[in-house]
This record gives structure tokens, sequence and C-alpha cells, in this order.
């Protein structure tokens, strides 16, 4: 194959591929601009302040509450504390104790 051959299917394969990339954001567009209909809501109050354990910076008590609000839509954080270890060893340690007992 002879180099002008090899730059006619290259410019024909970005031709093809940017018509797609256009035609996809067309789409996307029209699908975002369509109005929604407007669910009837009741006036929600103040959603109120997430109690947190001593210790616990706001920002990492805000963080939490913007993660589960994206996962569950609606959902509210009451409260945050810290959970207590179940294992009185370190991550550290369980790995090298199941490294070094493990059967053959």
């Amino acid at each position: 194959m002879d180099v002008q051959t090899a730059l006619a299917a290259l410019t024909a394969g970005f031709a093809v591929l940017l018509v797609a990339v256009i035609a996809l954001a067309v789409r996307m567009g029209s699908r975002a601009a369509a109005p929604r209909p407007a669910a009837e809501k009741a006036p929600r109050e103040a959603a109120p302040q997430p109690a947190a354990e001593a210790g616990i910076p706001e920002e990492v008590v805000a963080a939490i509450a913007a993660a589960v609000c994206c996962l569950e839509p609606g959902a509210c954080v009451r409260s945050v504390r810290r959970a207590k270890r179940q294992d009185s060893r370190s991550a550290w340690k369980t790995a090298g104790l199941l490294e070094n007992t493990r059967p053959f």
C-alpha cells in the first residue's frame, strides 16, 4: 500500500469519527434540553445538621453527607461517628499473618 492510499484511508476514518461525534453531541444536547415534567414537591424543610463525634472535622462530615446524597437522592445524614476497630491487629500485621500461615 502506498502513502497516498494510507493517507486517504486515514482521512476517511477521521471524517467518519468526526461525523459520529457530532451526531452524538447533537443527540445528547437535544436530550438534555428537553423539558422535564416538574413534579409537585412539598416545601422542604432545611436539612438538619448531622451530629458529628468530637474530633471529626466539619469538612469530613460534609463530604460524607454529599456522598450519601449522591448515592441515594433524598437521603440525609443524621450522625457521623467513628467505626470501632473489630480486630486489634493492624492491616499490615493481619496481612503478614495470613501470608505466613497459609497452607501449602
